[in-house]
């Protein structure tokens, strides 16, 4: 079995570079373009589900300021609501459509919703949603979302 561990040397940025990646494990990237930091999927915690990670979780703290908050689709492993609680009010979370009010009922704010072809301008940044194909819900029985991908243009 292929173990994928996050390498600090892969994760540093280069300061002059417009783009920055930082894979943070599983579906949780903190980018940096033209300086406004967006993260996806956010799942910071050791474990979650049937997912649990094989090196140490990185603590929202250690993320440090997020603006954006991309979520692809309403999976346990990709919408962690303690996760996204310790991130802060002040980053703006781009969801699909109609994920806001569950996400609300979670008690976060600052939620946008994107159908497929719709965007959004995060501090000069244009989010583009694109159509995706997987599961809609998060459980059986839970609430249900289209997935979507994203496209970012500084």
């Amino acid at each position: 079995m292929t173990k994928l561990v996050p390498d600090a040397a892969a994760q540093r940025s280069d300061a002059a570079a417009p783009i920055a990646v930082r894979w943070l494990g599983h579906a949780t990237v903190l980018l940096e373009v033209d300086g406004v930091r967006v993260l996806t999927d956010p799942v910071l915690r050791q474990r979650i589900g049937p997912l649990v990670r094989i090196a140490p979780p990185i603590s929202a703290s250690s993320v440090g300021r997020v603006d954006c908050v991309l979520l692809s689709h309403l999976h346990a492993d990709h919408v962690d609501v303690p996760s996204l609680r310790g991130i802060g009010r002040s980053a703006q979370i781009l969801a699909p459509y109609p994920a806001a009010r569950w996400l609300r009922r979670c008690g976060l704010r600052g939620i946008r919703q994107l159908r497929p072809g719709e965007e959004a301008v995060v501090q000069g940044l244009r989010v583009i949603a694109t159509p995706a194909q997987h599961d809609r819900r998060r459980r059986p029985l839970g609430p249900a979302a289209d997935p979507v991908g994203y496209v970012i243009r500084g």
